[in-house]
């Protein structure tokens, strides 16, 4: 009997430490996402950070890696290591082979066997779960932090920071944790918008709404995790821990309380965008029955949040960061279609600079992370991200909350600048692992069927 119980608590024991380390893996990557800390010289610390806790939770969860496992990821891994190796060789600098290996080579790969490990426990979506839970709490952090330093001014600069990012700033920090740069118009009265220590509001509210992503759509369908299993006397016991409720109102209301913060409005558009999608999925789910109830309720969810994303449109449009969105939209496909198939080379900027319109900007940044790739990469390296997205699709005819998270991760993807940061990475890489998952262990039950039938006969 204390053989078993010692048995147990080992298990649990090696349990919560890969639960601290996803932890650890996952704050260094928010860290590294276009923060203050991750664009000054601590950069690659940063990286080195992510891939050690990467690796350290690879270690855990190593005894976990059997045949059809490791058979799954070398199956993913063929076509996978084709593309990347080839794109190496073809387009990518000797100064940014470090940059690439590091995500394209080394993280994709572990990521996806760490999600392949999870999933035998049926804890694959711990990771982006552990990813809320932080960023509700450093949300909660930034709001005070943003009500007090950068609204009422009561918090003395601790330090600045200097970075590049479309110009050379010097960031001024708040206990290490809030800057502040960009400013709006509201009523009159110019406020800084709520940045924590992102290098501006759009890159928090990145974070953000993937936080939000997970809470309306991962979140639902993500049930228990089996901890341990035992037997005593006879009898086999399990221990189970919940990954998550199915949705949380009050998770909800601060993920989308701390994206108001942001003052950005592509945040607030994709704020009503998804909270609208899940009104619509709870009111199909609670009304079957009464099909004319459906109707009316899905139309005057439909017209309430076209009417207000028109709203914030209306207000974005014909302004000067409408105009440079869309000249980069432009600029990108101008880029791309001199080199549609492998790009000008990663990390490569200099073609989307010359499509430039300079008449309307003040600095040579960059809008969203789908032109981007398509100038640098071509279809080769686009490749990878869009077979990263799509994969978040398996699974949606059971439930459909699977292709709403691959048309938001799509929707983030083209709006916004994070494509080399790890938490892109990061989405990719689960996309990677769904679609291979389970793939040779279907083919080896069928082997295994196959052999028993010619032994019956």
């Amino acid at each position: 009997m204390q053989d078993r119980l010692d048995s147990l608590l080992e298990k649990l024991n090696k349990d919560s430490l890969t639960s601290k380390l996803i932890y650890l893996f996952t704050a260094f990557i928010i860290f590294d996402c276009n923060t203050v800390y991750s664009l000054s010289s601590a950069h690659y610390r940063l990286s080195i950070f992510v891939m050690g806790f990467e690796g350290l939770l690879l270690l855990t969860l190593w005894k976990k890696i059997d045949k059809v496992i490791f058979n799954n990821w070398c199956v993913s891994m063929i076509p996978y290591a084709a593309i990347v190796l080839l794109y190496a060789v073809l387009n990518v600098s000797l100064g940014h082979m470090k940059s690439y290996t590091l995500r394209f080579i080394m993280f994709i790969p572990l990521a996806v066997l760490i999600f392949m490990a999870l999933a035998k426990e049926k804890k694959s979506t711990e990771v982006f779960i552990a990813y809320e839970n932080l960023m509700i709490i450093m949300g909660i952090l930034s709001v005070l932090l943003w009500f007090f330093a950068a609204i009422l001014d009561v918090v003395p600069i601790t330090n600045y920071v200097n970075v590049y990012w479309g110009t050379e700033y010097d960031y001024p920090m708040y206990l290490w944790l809030l800057t502040k740069r960009q400013t709006i118009e509201l009523a009159g009265v110019s406020i800084f918008r709520n940045q924590f220590f992102f290098v501006e509001g759009p890159m928090y509210n990145l974070c953000l709404l993937v936080a939000l992503v997970i809470e309306l759509f991962i979140r639902p369908v993500s049930r228990t995790a089996v901890h341990a299993r035992i037997r005593f006397d006879g009898k086999k016991y399990r221990i189970v821990k919940k990954l998550g409720s199915d949705f949380s109102f009050g998770r909800c209301l601060i993920l989308v309380s701390v994206i108001v913060s942001t003052l950005t409005t592509t945040g607030i558009i994709m704020c009503i965008m998804l909270c609208a999608l899940k009104l619509l999925i709870w009111v199909l789910a609670v009304t079957k029955n009464n099909r004319e109830l459906q109707r009316l309720i899905i139309a005057s969810v439909m017209a309430l949040s076209g009417v207000t994303v028109f709203f914030f449109m209306s207000k974005k449009l014909g302004s000067d960061s409408w105009a440079i969105r869309l000249d980069d939209y432009i600029a990108g496909f101008l880029s791309w279609k001199d080199a549609p198939l492998i790009g000008h080379g990663y990390n490569n900027i200099e073609s989307l600079k010359s499509y430039y319109d300079m008449s309307i900007r003040k600095n040579l940044g960059f809008s969203n992370a789908m032109f981007v790739v398509l100038s640098q990469g071509g279809l080769l390296l686009f490749s990878v991200y869009a077979a990263g997205i799509l994969g978040w699709v398996k699974g949606c005819k059971k439930h459909i909350e699977h292709l709403l998270c691959a048309v938001s991760f799509f929707l983030l993807f083209a709006t916004t600048l994070f494509h080399d940061s790890f938490l892109m990475m990061m989405v990719i890489s689960y996309g990677i692992y769904k679609i291979f998952n389970n793939f040779t262990s279907f083919s080896m039950q069928s082997f295994a069927a196959l052999k028993l039938r010619e032994e019956k006969e």
